[in-house]
């Protein structure tokens, strides 16, 4: 039986020694993918320590997994992590706390946090929230994943936003929930107003009340708000939500520099409106425009002026569609950039029209 023992073993290392290769070349760890490091001795050197730019919680680990990783000593946490997604996590307050100190000791700042279902376990909201406060680490860009607003959360998240040291400059609303008063009371406090460094704001696919969305797209619009880049995610936005976005583009007080269009379904009037936007909105200085439904008529026949935004971007399900866009963008003194695939396309202003 020694000799079954044996190949077990030497399996098990191999099995380790090539997840751990894979980690020193790409630096991009997924939870499913790693190994029983039950049995892995802490004896590496420090020469041999793969460094993770970008951790994925594709699968669900447990607290004794993750100590066991931590205490390995085969990986080390990059100074600056490029993404922490905690997506098929169980978050809970045990495995939060092991992650938040390995966090802490390693002096990490994150690019892109995604909190996916932590806010799913109160106590793991508490938790993060809490050691945030105390240990502020800068956090580029948050996406709130799952996360069922109320106004003691709203307020934690107003905090951090205004947090100097924190710093964070987008907030994906991801597919949280938010009910009225959760709208209000974020508005109020100067969620959009009076933050750190925020500029760039996504609906995501957030549900929202009806009216807590217009209140919300109305204070975007606005010469307070703080918000440079916006994009409406696939959130739907209504007829009277999308008339005050397309207004404030093309007004002389328009703060925003970038606006990203998806799923959104323009009429006549509104697709007017775009043209209007693109011609006159001196401002924007890109416009995406992705998978909308356009009043093709409208938007040609308004269409009469050579653009001002010196960047498109349009992508749409249909090379037809496609097609038409460009035609009509080609005689307003556009050229296109880069066709990315058939779908999709990058337009900018012709040399002579960009001058």
């Amino acid at each position: 039986m020694q000799p079954c023992l044996i190949k077990k073993e030497d399996h098990a290392k191999r099995k380790v020694n090539a997840w751990h290769n894979g980690l020193i070349k790409t630096g991009y760890m997924r939870t499913s993918a790693l190994p029983d490091l039950s049995d892995v001795k802490t004896t590496h050197h420090k020469e041999d320590t793969a460094t993770v730019e970008a951790i994925e919680f594709n699968e669900s680990i447990s607290v004794t997994q993750l100590s066991q990783l931590i205490q390995s000593n085969l990986i080390q946490l990059d100074h600056k992590l490029a993404l922490l997604d905690f997506d098929m996590q169980v978050v809970d307050a045990g495995i939060l706390s092991v992650l938040l100190q390995w966090i802490k000791e390693s002096n990490v700042a994150i690019k892109q946090l995604n909190l996916s279902s932590l806010g799913n376990c109160s106590r793991a909201w508490r938790l993060f929230f809490d050691w945030l406060f105390e240990h502020p680490q800068r956090i580029e860009s948050i996406n709130l994943g799952d996360t069922r607003l109320n106004l003691s959360r709203v307020k934690d998240l107003v905090c951090v936003l205004q947090d100097e040291k924190i710093s964070i400059e987008r907030l994906d609303l991801g597919s949280s929930m938010w009910s009225f008063a959760d709208i209000k009371s974020f508005v109020w406090m100067g969620g959009l107003t009076r933050t750190a460094q925020l500029s760039r704001f996504s609906l995501g696919d957030s549900r929202l009340c009806q009216h807590g969305q217009r209140l919300l797209v109305q204070a975007i619009c606005q010469a307070s708000s703080s918000i440079r880049i916006f994009s409406s995610g696939i959130t739907q936005l209504d007829s009277a939500e999308l008339t005050v976005l397309l207004s404030y583009l093309h007004s002389a007080d328009n703060q925003l520099r970038s606006c990203v269009l998806s799923n959104q379904t323009l009429d006549a009037d509104h697709s007017a409106q775009l043209a209007d936007v693109i011609s006159q909105a001196n401002n924007v200085q890109s416009l995406g425009i992705i998978n909308c439904w356009i009043d093709h008529k409208s938007l040609a026949s308004h269409t009469t002026k050579v653009g001002v935004i010196p960047n498109l971007y349009i992508e749409a399900i249909t090379g037809g569609q496609i097609q038409q866009l460009s035609d009509t963008f080609h005689e307003r003194g556009y050229e296109t950039s880069q066709q990315i695939s058939r779908h999709r396309v990058r337009m900018a202003l012709a040399n002579i029209h960009a001058r």
